[in-house]
Formats: structure tokens, sequence, C-alpha cells
């Protein structure tokens, strides 16, 4: 799945798929190969929230993707930049963000 950066490297690979009983070790696989700590230099990223059940909230923060800059020069990573864009939603500059299962179980 490409998602857009805007930025002028504009898509981000993200591994994401529907899960049904058929597919659950094949997508167990792909999250477990995700996370693993040797293949983080492949830059791998699980969706957030599209059946994800295996990501933690220390995961996160290890994943090289979430460590680089928001954008060029930026003090924030994209990982701090989201949470504190989420924050301001959440205290009322905005309409409140959405929450689902995966932005609670990783405190996000």
């Amino acid at each position: 799945m490409g998602m857009q950066q805007f930025s002028p490297h504009s898509v981000m690979i993200e591994v994401v798929g529907y899960r049904s009983p058929e597919a659950n070790a094949v997508m167990d696989a792909i999250q477990q190969k995700a996370l693993n700590p040797d293949l983080r230099r492949l830059d791998l990223m699980l969706h957030w929230g599209l059946e994800n059940d295996k990501m933690g909230p220390d995961d996160l923060p290890r994943m090289p993707v979430n460590q680089q800059p928001a954008h060029p020069g930026s003090p924030f990573t994209r990982l701090s930049a989201f949470k504190q864009v989420r924050q301001l939603l959440i205290h009322g500059h905005a309409p409140s963000p959405f929450d689902n299962n995966f932005v609670n179980r990783l405190n996000l």
C-alpha cells in the first residue's frame, strides 16, 4: 500500500491487508518479519491499525521510518510529530482524532 508523504519521496510502502481465517498464518508471518529487529534495515512498516495485532508500544520508536525527521530539518521525528498533532486534536483544537484498538493499545 502506498501512502502519500507530501515530499520529494512521495510514497511510503506499508504492509497492509485484510485478515481472513484462511490468511491467519500468512498475516502473522508478515507481522513477525516486519517486527524482527534483524530486518529493521529494510525500513519495513506495518499499517497503523489494519489487521495489525503484533505491534506493541515499544515497536514504534524502534522502526527506522519513525526515527526519521518529520520533514528535512525538523527537530521532531515522524512519531513525535504524530503524537503532538494528536494531542492538539484531543485537546479540542479541531475535530477529535480517530480512535481504534491500535492507537489505544500503543498508547498513541
